[in-house]
C-alpha cells in the first residue's frame, strides 16, 4: 500500500489486558510457540497439538429473537491474529448445538470452526486464556469454545 512498510505480523509481543475478575486488570504478553513465518521457537517440553476454536456468524438473539451476522471485519481480524501468532490455520463451516447447564434451555448456532496445528508449552495457557477472553469481546458471547487436543503425530 502505496510502498509504505508493512508488518505482516504486528501482534507478535504484544501486551493485552487480561481482567482477570473484572475489577482489576494485569497484562499478558502474547508469546506465539510459532512464529508466524512457521519456525518453531525452541521450548522445553513442547508438544505439536492442535487448538480448535469456534467462533459464532451470528451475535446472540436480542430482546425480540433477533440474530444479527457477525461483521465479516471481526472475522477478518480473528484471522489476521491467527496468521500472526501461528504458521497457518484450516477454517471450516459448521453447526452445532448445546444444552445450557443452569436451565437446561437448548441452543444451535452456526459456527466457523478454526483448527491450528501448532507447538504448545505450559507456558501459552497464559497466552490462549488472553486470546479467548479478547474473542469473547468481540464477539459478545459469554464463552468462546477454545480446545487443545493433541499430540499431533505428523508420518
Amino acid at each position: 500500500m502505496g510502498g509504505e512498510a508493512h508488518n505482516r505480523y504486528p501482534l507478535h509481543n504484544t501486551r493485552i489486558a487480561v481482567p482477570p475478575n473484572g475489577t482489576e486488570t494485569r497484562t499478558a504478553t502474547i508469546r506465539p510457540s510459532i512464529r508466524g513465518n512457521g519456525v518453531p521457537l525452541p521450548a522445553q517440553n513442547a508438544l505439536s497439538l492442535t487448538l480448535t476454536v469456534l467462533i459464532p456468524r451470528f451475535y446472540n438473539p436480542d430482546r425480540h429473537g433477533i440474530r444479527k451476522p457477525i461483521e465479516p471485519e471481526k472475522i477478518e481480524e480473528t484471522e489476521r491474529e491467527m496468521m500472526g501468532y501461528f504458521s497457518g490455520y484450516q477454517k471450516f463451516l459448521i453447526e452445532g448445538g448445546y444444552r445450557d447447564r443452569g436451565t437446561g434451555e437448548e441452543f444451535y448456532d452456526a459456527l466457523i470452526r478454526f483448527e491450528i496445528d501448532a507447538e504448545f508449552d505450559s507456558g501459552d495457557r497464559a497466552f490462549l486464556n488472553a486470546w479467548k477472553q479478547t474473542l469473547e469481546e468481540r464477539f459478545q458471547q459469554r464463552v468462546i469454545y477454545m480446545k487443545l487436543i493433541g499430540p499431533v503425530v505428523w508420518t
